[in-house]
């Protein structure tokens, strides 16, 4: 009876390791999103080093849609803080927070990676150990198969 019962508790077990291990694949792909975004910002930004003020530009405007513009002031970027707060900062402002950005992303995605990992390892030795006890109760010493 208490075999079964640790059989039960080491199931459970498994099974939120591998709920946990889903959430945190989830997460892995929101983190590596957002820092693919903040790289094409950063890009761009990089990429208007020679732009000037009147220059024609096509901004994309959602979907496969764009439309054209005029630059007014290529030394201003406006950039999104969340919450619908936008902040106006320089070029050089502005790399350096998307460069913050991106290095807390890094880290926060090596924390993640490093979590995954650790669970992976305890789903990888706690299966095997279920599996076995499971066939043993399936399959009793002294049973006929």
């Amino acid at each position: 009876m208490q075999d079964q019962k640790d059989l039960q508790l080491q199931i459970q077990n498994l099974n939120l390791l591998q709920q946990q291990l889903e959430v945190l694949q989830g997460q892995l792909q929101i983190v590596d999103s957002s820092l693919q975004l903040v790289k094409s910002a950063k890009d761009t930004i990089e990429g208007f080093t020679e732009i000037k003020a009147g220059d024609e530009i096509v901004v994309p405007i959602g979907g496969m849609a764009f439309i054209k513009a005029n630059i007014i002031d290529p030394d201003k970027i406006m950039i999104y803080l969340g919450a619908n707060v936008v902040i106006e900062k320089n070029v050089k402002e502005s790399l350096e927070y998307l460069n913050t950005l991106i290095e807390r992303h890094n880290k926060q995605r090596e924390a993640l990676v490093t979590q995954y990992e650790r669970m992976s390892a305890q789903v990888r030795v706690l299966t095997p150990v279920v599996q076995e006890k499971l066939n043993q109760m399936q399959n009793p010493p002294g049973s006929q198969s």
